[in-house]
């Protein structure tokens, strides 16, 4: 008679199991020991591994005579120059870092901006010149868009061809790419990256390159 065939037996699941189950019983017994302890008017314990040895190093001298400032806990190590442990370091650190002003997170000591990452890049508020509206007198017409649009947030094809040829005409008469940015309310490196992008705009569309034949 053929012996029948077993499962091959998976023993990291196994192991993992018990151990699961072990964790699961220790937490049990910890908590109706300290039920006990409260329920006779002592404090509780907690878990052995874990509050004994923070209740050693805040209770305990250290091996060196120096104990952290903030807590008094013990201080295992010589290296140590602040005089703090590492979680009173740590808050200590955090409350020296500067603030983001909108949500307080925790900044950089490398941030200039005074913001996170997510509020650093705000609404905008484009201040064009006489020079500007008349360029977009010109070019409207053509590329059919609005001033508005092109000075707004509108993301269309047509607002971004217009302000890529704006951007264009004004590099070409020597401003810079912030002072570009100020005339249509956006970042620097939006403008780097619609004067970048104009040999793709002039293959899309065709009245690009007129537009910019008229600005010239």
């Amino acid at each position: 008679m053929p012996r029948p065939a077993y499962a091959a037996a998976d023993n990291a699941a196994i192991r993992h199991a018990d151990f699961r189950d072990y964790t699961k019983a220790v937490l049990a017994s910890a908590k109706l020991r300290d039920s006990i302890l409260v329920a006779r008017g002592l404090p509780p314990i907690g878990m052995p591994h874990i509050n004994d040895n923070a209740r050693r190093g805040a209770l305990e001298p250290s091996s060196h005579g120096r104990n952290c400032t903030g807590c008094g806990s013990g201080l295992n190590g010589r290296k140590n120059k602040s005089g703090l442990c590492l979680t009173c370091f740590n808050a200590a650190r955090r409350a020296e870092m500067k603030k983001c002003a909108v949500c307080s997170t925790p900044l950089t000591s490398k941030n200039t901006t005074g913001r996170c990452r997510a509020h650093r890049v705000g609404p905008r508020t484009a201040t064009p010149t006489d020079a500007v509206r008349l360029m977009l007198a010109k070019i409207g017409p053509m590329l059919r868009i609005e001033a508005a649009d092109v000075l707004g947030g509108s993301r269309e094809a047509n607002a971004v061809e217009a302000r890529c040829v704006i951007a264009v005409a004004l590099r070409n008469r020597g401003h810079s790419l912030n002072q570009i940015g100020v005339r249509l309310g956006r970042d620097h490196s939006s403008i780097k990256c619609l004067i970048a992008n104009l040999p793709l705009y002039i293959e899309r569309n065709p009245d690009v390159a007129k537009a910019l034949e008229v600005l010239a």
